[in-house]
């Protein structure tokens, strides 16, 4: 159901960091078989995880005790090895979800959700381009409001 295409064979591999145990469990009833789940519970772990599994798509949690998930973000950016991310909040501090959506977050959910919404953005992440038939409603504005750049394009301030 959830596949990416890479390099030429369908495959899909998901993480999730949080170190609340509810939230994992609720990504695990989520996918069932539909993608290979990588799950780390605090930061400094999903780093090494992250390098060794590759994943296309990562849940991030933003508080977490030792590395944060904005300081994953940060990481993962300076280190130009960067999945399409999704921050999770139990808070929705605006100071917070804009500098994450800087870094390059492709959005965030604030807890709690429910699983209908976890599909729904595996639905749109992970859906091929020429599959989809609507534009991504999951859109992200850069600083100044405006829309990220297309490839071969740069916005105009």
């Amino acid at each position: 159901m959830y596949r990416l295409a890479r390099g030429g064979k369908m495959s899909c591999k998901v993480m999730i960091v949080d170190d609340d145990v509810i939230i994992r469990s609720l990504f695990e009833k989520s996918f069932c078989d539909s993608c290979q789940l990588v799950i780390a519970a605090e930061g400094a772990t999903a780093l090494e995880m992250i390098k060794k599994d590759k994943p296309d798509l990562l849940f991030l949690d933003i508080d977490m005790p030792g590395i944060s998930g904005m300081e994953v973000l940060r990481l993962l950016k300076a280190s130009g090895t960067m999945p399409i991310i999704w921050m999770l909040t139990g808070n929705e501090k605006l100071e917070i979800i804009t500098e994450a959506i800087n870094l390059g977050a492709a959005g965030y959910l604030t807890k709690p959700f429910d699983q209908k919404k976890i599909k729904e953005i595996l639905d749109n992440v992970l859906t091929p381009e020429a599959e989809k038939t609507s534009a991504r409603p999951w859109s992200v504005k850069r600083k100044g409001g405006q829309e990220p750049e297309k490839p071969g394009q740069k916005n105009q301030p």
